[in-house]
């Protein structure tokens, strides 16, 4: 197995605007549709506001797997699950002590609610099976994509030649593992901080409950209730006490691990073969290498330590987490640049980040045609049926199409004869 990396080189120059558009468009659609189906408008219980590094973390993608897994992991611990339980597990809460996902936020959240899910299940005619339909559709096909390219070793895979339209591929992938959560993904709720609470906030005699929420008072007495919080009416089980969110841990994680493995197969040619990897695809590879290791670590960290009881990534307001994301969004803002400076789109019409067999000036490009060995149109044409080689045996061809003239009785058969290589010429000329 011999891999080599092409240094960076200009190949753009012959895209026009229409190609630039059609680009970025399947380049940013799968970053795009996980983002925003995995992210929710942050519901704020407290006077002040999230900075912009700490709202950013959610779009992690780090985050938004957690999110799916522990959604599922408290809906199979539930004892008792209501709509409420539904509301609140989807909400991202901004208290005066940072986000809090807990699952305690489930009571101490209730008198903030001003819209709650009609069931405790999602309907399947509804804006957030939408998002999941279409990031399925995407995920399948960037899986079937990546995973049919294990057998090349040369330009004609996908990982290796990677162009802008498929640096999210792997992140297509992973976001098949919102179907784990797709029943209890829900939006149909809003919690609501009044008016009344914010002027009593900024006195300073403001009672916080122990999860940094400020309690509902009046000028002459407190609400009682909220002194002491109830107790969700069904509650939930331990996260290390109850089997079966162990075994939805496990196969959580396998599955991640799973991703993560047809990621870094993808980019290495099989043993035997010889890989020319192009520069974008070699910086793809770091990419999914670097982000897929710190989430699954995490992951395993967290899950082995029960910590499944919050929605909301543990470490979100931890200072690596924070350098963590930034740096990821810059790496991801980098890669769109280098493979956009790579990428061409060949005779073939599919767009690489390497260069082609065939120099073409932008001219003659949309004149050429790249027969592969596999294409049903390769191979040597006879006009004739059958053949013979230097030895005297017969050669069988396959019938490859009829051709005939106004001035011919009779149609003639023409026939291929399979070889090894792939054809390059002029399509319509001699």
């Amino acid at each position: 197995m011999t891999v080599s990396i092409k240094p960076l080189e200009y190949r753009a120059g012959c895209t026009t605007f229409a190609e630039w558009v059609t680009l970025f468009t399947l380049c940013l659609a799968p970053l795009i549709a996980h983002i925003i189906s995995g992210t929710v408008p942050a519901s704020h219980l407290a006077h002040g506001r999230p900075k912009w590094h700490d709202s950013i973390c959610h779009y992690n993608p780090t985050s938004i797997v957690w999110r799916y897994a522990a959604l599922v992991d408290r809906r199979l611990r539930a004892k008792n699950w209501s709509p409420n339980d539904l509301a609140a597990s989807n909400a991202i809460f901004w208290t005066s002590r940072g986000w809090n996902g807990d699952e305690s936020m489930v009571a101490l959240a209730t008198p903030y609610r001003v819209q709650c899910p009609e069931s405790s299940h999602i309907s399947i005619f509804s804006f957030t099976m939408l998002k999941t339909v279409i990031v399925t559709l995407q995920g399948v096909a960037a899986l079937y994509s990546l995973t049919g390219s294990f057998k090349h070793a040369d330009i004609n895979n996908p990982a290796i030649a990677m162009g802008l339209d498929a640096i999210f591929f792997p992140l297509a992938i992973l976001g098949l593992l919102r179907l784990c959560a797709a029943a209890w993904l829900a939006e149909d709720f809003s919690y609501m901080y009044t008016e009344n609470v914010l002027q009593h906030s900024a006195k300073q005699n403001e009672l916080l409950n122990e999860d940094g929420i400020p309690l509902i008072h009046t000028a002459e007495e407190y609400d009682p209730w909220l002194m002491t919080p109830p107790q969700s009416q069904g509650g939930f089980r331990t996260p290390n006490s109850s089997w079966i969110s162990c075994v939805f841990r496990t196969f959580y994680l396998l599955l991640c691990f799973g991703v993560w493995i047809i990621s870094f197969l993808s980019t290495i040619p099989l043993p035997g073969q010889q890989g020319v990897f192009s520069f974008t695809s070699f910086l793809v590879g770091i990419f999914y290498f670097v982000f897929l290791s710190v989430s699954n670590l995490t992951y395993v960290f967290y899950f082995l330590c029960g910590k499944t009881t919050t929605t909301i990534i543990p470490c979100i307001s931890s200072t690596w987490y924070k350098v963590y994301t930034i740096l990821l969004m810059a790496m991801i803002l980098v890669l769109i640049i280098i493979s956009a400076i790579e990428t061409q789109r060949g005779p073939d019409g599919h767009y690489k980040s390497l260069t082609y067999p065939l120099a073409l000036d932008c001219k003659a490009k949309s004149q050429w045609g790249i027969v592969s060995p596999s294409h049903n149109f390769s191979g040597v044409i006879s006009s004739v049926t059958n053949s013979y080689d230097m030895a005297g045996s017969k050669i069988m061809g396959s019938p490859l199409f009829e051709a005939g003239n106004n001035t011919a009785s009779s149609n003639e058969s023409f026939w291929r004869f399979d070889f090894t290589g792939y054809c390059v010429g002029k399509l319509g000329g001699a």
